[in-house]
Order: structure tokens, then C-alpha cells, then sequence
């Protein structure tokens, strides 16, 4: 979700047009080539967000945080060596856990009380 505007007007979009859409489905994080040329994370808490949200609160239209595959930053950084834990053994969990507590401990739930987050594979380690 690089341009959350456009994010939003697909979602009324499809929503409201009754396309059989009743929510959307995002990757657990975004990620960016930064200035040095390394990979910089986006996370779904900053403000630069909200108007996505805001849509989807409006619509009442549920958000499923799914996990991706780790970008060549994680991978070196966190499993490197330990291949087994970068998927669904702990990976994936951590991933959306993180992502998920920042968008609550932030305040995105705060700004948007009727946004609805859905956590698949039995809450992620919530």
C-alpha cells in the first residue's frame, strides 16, 4: 500500500459498488529502496495512513493483516542461519504481531474507534 489515497478510493470502490468485496487484505508491512539504497520499512501506524483507515472505518469494511515473505533486509538480519523460524514457525507471527501492536499502540484504533483488524492464524501470537 505505497499510495494510501488510491488504496482508499479502490477500496469504496469496490465496496460500495457491491463487487463482492466487504474488506481488504494488506501485507503486514511495505518497504521502500531509501536514499542509500537500503531497504527502509513502512509501517501502517504513521499518519500517512489514515486516510485508508478512515475508509475503512467509514465503510465498515474489515482489514486483514496477512503476513509476507521476509524482504532480503529481515532475512539477513533475523534468520540468517536459521532458516526454519523465518516462516510460519515464527516469522510470519512476529511480523504481524509487530506491525498489528503498532498500529493499536499508536492510536490508529484511537483515531478510528469503529476499525475493524482482522489477525488470521489463531491471533499471530497476540
Amino acid at each position: 500500500m505505497h499510495d494510501p489515497a488510491e488504496a482508499a478510493r479502490e477500496l469504496r470502490r469496490c465496496v460500495e459498488r457491491k463487487t463482492g468485496f466487504v474488506g481488504a487484505l494488506l501485507n503486514d508491512f511495505q518497504s521502500v529502496e531509501g536514499d542509500g539504497g537500503d531497504e527502509q520499512m513502512l509501517f501502517y501506524d504513521h499518519p500517512r495512513y489514515d486516510e485508508f483507515w478512515a475508509a475503512a472505518a467509514e465503510l465498515g469494511a474489515p482489514v486483514y493483516v496477512h503476513p509476507r515473505a521476509a524482504t532480503p533486509l529481515i532475512r539477513e538480519q533475523m534468520w540468517k542461519g536459521r532458516p526454519w523460524l523465518e516462516y510460519s514457525a515464527l516469522g510470519y507471527a512476529n511480523r504481524v504481531n509487530m506491525h498489528v501492536l503498532g498500529i493499536v499502540t499508536a492510536g490508529v484504533l484511537d483515531r478510528f474507534p469503529r476499525l475493524k483488524i482482522v489477525i488470521g492464524h489463531m491471533g499471530e501470537h497476540m
